[in-house]
């Protein structure tokens, strides 16, 4: 075979060993197949890749041409032990030209036993960056194509390519560990310190936000959540997939607003290798992510118009391309999408298509602004308080005051932002109570429109703000917390557990209000951890008692 023979298969074997590194496949298939390139190519006996795995000991073989099962098996080496184990300690390439007569080659496979021919042996280090994490090592007829030296060169390059497709991996295994055991220690947290949703209030509008979500849950219907933004959009969608029968499929979000048009329909509904500039490999879409669960489409109001089109026809046939591709795939997908445009005006103006409006908005849900719900802000800053007390290791807690003055601000950014508002105040906490004072500006000066200062000029006073509006709302969602922990009471009998469970509360919040709404009614009120099964009706003022099929209203709170 002439040089120029020679190389062109060493340049065929390279382009073909990258493009398979480069694939879907997972690596250590990839190596496989390489292996069977570089036998191809250069008519090698056998090959094998060493690795050492990630605790550290003896080496082992984890992909092979040319050995049975058993053989893999038994070819193991501790670093030092016969040349492959010398190459791993040292770094260093080693050639072999006739195993026979080589006494540090251990043959520890068997594979080569009852071989007629004469055989050389090349083995070559496999690196991550500077450190020596395997070998790659081939057998060759003693009457080789090329010298023993340029196989080694080759299968240095080899190596080398070999070597950063196994840190790729590494690198990807260890963040995805690191994500599971988050994700493993956010869902403990959750079950031990959250409600089984994490939606809080107890306003007339979210309650009835929440009975028509557990309604429609079941369904496959599409549903269109609108709100402003950071209304609690995503926590809604959450909810609804959480309770529908497709609870143990996943649910794929999409910001359409976050994604740049160009690679929106690639993210949607994914594309092949080559299909455009930087496609290197082929990319799954959130479509095909989402099968057999919830696609949840955030600002679906933002969608561009080409998209628009593809996606109304997904919508009708459950049936896509990918960018570039020519197969047909299907998908069963529930589709939950929230805007928080006027998305009919968006209709009207010739923006968003008016048939994708009329599927995407089969039941329409909408989640109402903070600022019309101020009775749910205490139940909301006690959640975020506790919340981010446990995680930041404080028992920072707020004053009358703090929270009069938070309940008057109008939250533009409705509970994002009071979620924010509160982990700054916990962050930056000087003391371990917040008072009026101590709240960012913007809510000092909004509170100031409310109650104006003195025609004398001055700062707000420190006392208690006037009766006249603040105490009626604190007032009122006093009352309406009572009479709904009284009523869950009532309808679990008493069992202090069961009535958490229907408020969405934990048991120690349920113990907490308890003692704070009926203390001469409930044993051990004096402590949070009362025991709270023996509550009886009578004699609970500002709580309205049952009787029959109606209610009379108590004294007030």
């Amino acid at each position: 075979m002439s040089p120029v023979e020679l190389h062109s298969r060493e340049l065929a074997a390279l382009y073909e060993i990258s493009r398979l590194l480069l694939s879907d496949l997972d690596v250590f298939e990839a190596i496989r197949r390489s292996l069977e390139v570089l036998a191809t190519f250069l008519n090698l006996k056998r090959g094998t890749l060493t690795l050492i795995p990630e605790d550290g000991r003896e080496l082992a073989i984890i992909a092979a041409y040319g050995l049975t099962p058993e053989q893999m098996r038994r070819g193991r080496y501790a670093p030092g032990e016969g040349i492959t184990g010398q190459v791993l300690k040292s770094g260093q390439a080693a050639v072999v030209p006739d195993i026979r007569t080589e006494p540090q080659f251990l043959d520890k496979t068997g594979s080569r036993a009852g071989e007629k021919e004469d055989i050389s042996f090349i083995c070559v280090p496999v690196k991550s960056g500077s450190r020596t994490v395997g070998a790659l090592s081939v057998d060759i007829d003693r009457r080789p194509a090329m010298p023993l030296d340029s196989y080694r060169d080759f299968l240095t390059i080899v190596a080398a390519l070999m070597g950063q497709g196994v840190t790729v991996y590494r690198l990807r295994k260890a963040e995805r560990d690191v994500l599971l055991e988050e994700n493993r220690r956010l869902r403990e947290q959750i079950d031990v310190h959250q409600p089984a949703h994490t939606i809080i209030g107890t306003s007339a509008a979210v309650q009835e936000a929440l009975a028509a979500a557990r309604q429609l849950a079941p369904s496959s219907a599409t549903v269109m959540i609108r709100g402003e933004s950071g209304t609690g959009k995503e926590l809604m969608a959450q909810y609804i997939h959480r309770l529908s029968p497709r609870a143990d499929h996943p649910l794929v979000t999409l910001n359409c607003s976050a994604i740049p048009e160009s690679l929106l329909e690639s993210e949607l509904f994914g594309h092949e290798r080559g299909s455009f500039t930087g496609a290197v490999a082929r990319r799954i879409g959130r479509f095909e992510q989402a099968d057999g669960g919830t696609l949840f489409l955030d600002e679906i109001g933002d969608l561009p118009p080409p998209v628009q089109v593809k996606l109304l026809r997904v919508l009708q046939t459950q049936e896509f391309e990918r960018l570039g591709g020519r197969e047909s795939i299907r998908v069963d997908v529930r589709i939950v999408s929230a805007t928080h445009r006027d998305i009919e005006e968006e209709v009207a103006a010739g923006r968003f298509r008016r048939d994708l409006y009329y599927r995407l908005s089969v039941i329409p849900l909408f989640l109402p602004p903070l600022r019309q719900r101020p009775d749910d802000i205490p139940l909301l800053i006690d959640h975020f308080l506790r919340r981010f007390n446990l995680e930041n290791r404080r028992h920072v807690r707020l004053r009358p005051g703090a929270i009069d003055q938070l309940i008057i601000y109008s939250w533009p950014g409705n509970i994002r932002e009071l979620e924010n508002t509160i982990e700054r105040l916990v962050v930056m906490a000087a003391d371990e109570e917040i008072d009026r004072a101590d709240l960012p500006l913007h809510l000092v000066r909004a509170a100031a429109e409310v109650f104006p200062a003195s025609p004398a000029g001055g700062r707000l006073p420190a006392a208690p703000l006037p009766d006249t509006g603040m105490a009626d709302i604190r007032r009122r969602a006093a009352d309406e917390e009572r009479r709904r922990i009284y009523d869950a009471l009532l309808r679990a009998g008493g069992n202090r557990r069961q009535a958490a469970k229907l408020l969405g509360m934990t048991p120690r919040q349920l113990y907490y209000r308890v003692a704070k709404y009926f203390p001469d009614r409930v044993p051990g009120a004096a402590g949070v951890n009362g025991d709270i099964d023996g509550v009886d009706n009578a004699g609970m003022a500002g709580v309205p008692q049952k009787s029959g099929g109606g209610e009379t209203g108590g004294s007030g709170a």
